[in-house]
């Protein structure tokens, strides 16, 4: 049952205990309610509304020091279905390397491989209305066969969802599980442990019209954001003055995300338009209809008009990735080139732009922490100080710029490097991806990181992290599939084990 607080005249759960509690009801908090064995109460609080509303949206306001970052309303939602309410749906999973330590990146190396996560893959695939066999890896045209020829670079396609927005998609089925309890405009205002301290009792829940109550269970999850999970954690100090699970001091350290700019633009070879020119969309039917639709200039533009792309509708998008060995070879960072191809017949200067996506490197001067401004419900606001180091800027420059010389190399065309890569010192102009991680990072010690293995936070018995905030390191990769991948076995490991007594 949903149930909104706004509308509560006294207090909606009383002293009920539930086995599990989880703070937000986004990409992560949706997964895990549903995936949670039918044998569990579960409690999901949500702290918005269904819908946007400026007062909910409020709270997520806060300070950015140090590189310019977005307002820190931007980019997140605080309603139900979280972000994805207005997520683009570009999916792929993380590469194997991405898990790997490397020697020339300190913090790298997650506790866990991407085979602990292969096995959820399909189910996640299928929660995200993503296609069927998805070839993640697989050349499917010209352009791919040729590139991965070369030594340098590696075919990495883009799953499209939807996009699919949990919101709508999967409130009825929460509205009807006997065994979820969902309140929305609950806002989770800080967490209280036991006297021990190692365990979580309950939690703080405010409604907007002032309403107060408290939420026990036997098991906690935080799945607000890598933002608001690190505030939500660190402004909890009533008991432990540094905040919960901050030992350390590494709550809300090692923010990223990642880094997204026009890197460049192509100009094919003669010949080569030649080769893609039967049949740039693929041989399926939606291809050659959407070829169809691109071969007059009056039907191109009422569609691009409609759907409002990004990229014009006439694009053909290829994925590319650095090989392991170039990457090793030249201490690089991972990352992904998208190449959008212009349909023959287009009346531009260019045949297509990149568009770079480049993974962060952990950072622990890159951080959120509290600022002194309160929001209405007296919590500290967060304060975003967003950093960079050399090698996300180097990472950049030589990924185009190798680029740029394997498409010259095998007869492809050549690639116009944006001026901000030729700069002097080098700075980077454009902005991060809205794709916040890192702020409760998974790690094999408290020493290196927030959350074990199994995403609970060091330190305490019951009390769990979902999301991409637990991420150790972020890839290229778009972040909602391997969120999902980790929830759905987040969601395996509750199931499985004995949860604490209430």
């Amino acid at each position: 049952m949903i149930f909104d607080l706004n509308s509560a005249t006294d207090d909606i759960i009383g002293s009920q205990k539930f086995d599990v509690c989880i703070c937000g009801a986004g990409v992560a908090g949706i997964t895990l309610a549903l995936n949670l064995s039918g044998k569990l109460s579960v409690l999901l609080l949500e702290a918005g509304g269904f819908d946007f509303s400026a007062e909910s949206q409020a709270i997520y306001e806060g300070e950015t020091v140090g590189r310019d970052f977005y307002e820190l309303t931007a980019g997140r939602l605080r309603y139900f279905g979280g972000t994805s309410n207005h997520w683009g749906g570009d999916c792929r999973p993380l590469d194997s390397y991405d898990f790997e330590r490397k020697n020339y990146l300190r913090f790298s190396g997650w506790p866990i491989t991407r085979s602990d996560l292969n096995p959820y893959l399909d189910q996640a695939e299928s929660i995200l209305d993503l296609p069927e066999n998805m070839a993640w890896n697989k050349p499917v045209g010209f352009i791919e066969e040729t590139i991965n020829s070369s030594r340098d670079f590696v075919t990495a396609n883009l799953g499209i969802s939807a996009p699919t927005r949990f919101g709508q998609k999967y409130r009825d089925d929460i509205q009807q599980r006997a065994n979820i309890t969902c309140l929305i405009n609950a806002n989770v205002t800080e967490l209280l442990l036991s006297e021990d301290l190692a365990t979580l009792d309950h939690l703080e829940v405010r409604g907007y019209g002032g309403q107060v109550f408290q939420a026990r269970a036997a098991c906690f999850v935080l799945a607000c954001g890598a933002i608001e999970n690190a505030r939500l954690l660190l402004n909890s100090n009533q008991q432990t003055p540094q905040g919960l699970g901050n030992q350390h001091d590494l709550v809300g350290r090692f923010f990223a995300d990642h880094l997204f700019a026009q890197a460049g633009e192509v100009i094919l070879e003669d010949n080569v338009v030649g080769r893609i020119g039967d049949s740039p969309f693929g041989d399926t039917f939606k291809g050659r209809l959407k070829q169809q639709i691109c071969k007059f200039g009056w039907t191109r533009e009422a569609a691009e008009r409609y759907r409002g792309r990004r990229f014009c509708l006439s694009d053909t998008r290829h994925g590319f990735a650095p090989s392991q060995q170039f990457m090793e070879q030249d201490q690089l960072l991972n990352f992904g080139i998208r190449l959008a191809l212009r349909a023959p017949g287009h009346e531009h200067e260019t045949d297509g732009i990149i568009v770079l996506c480049s993974e962060q490197a952990p950072n622990p001067s890159s951080r959120v922490s509290l600022a002194t401004a309160i929001d209405q419900f007296g919590m500290n606001k967060a304060k975003l100080d967003w950093q960079l180091s050399d090698i996300d800027l180097r990472t950049m420059q030589m990924a185009v710029f190798r680029f740029g010389e394997v498409f010259a190399e095998l007869g492809l065309g050549r690639v116009r490097v944006r001026d901000w890569l030729l700069a002097d010192p080098l700075e980077f102009t454009s902005g991060p991806g809205h794709h916040h991680m890192g702020t409760t990072r998974m790690a094999a010690s408290p020493e290196y990181g927030v959350v074990d293995a199994s995403q609970k936070i060091f330190g305490t018995d019951n009390l769990y992290v979902a999301g991409s905030s637990v991420f150790t390191t972020g890839g290229y990769a778009n972040p909602t599939l391997t969120i999902v991948q980790m929830t759905l076995r987040l969601a395996e490991h509750i199931n499985s084990r004995p949860l604490p007594k209430i």
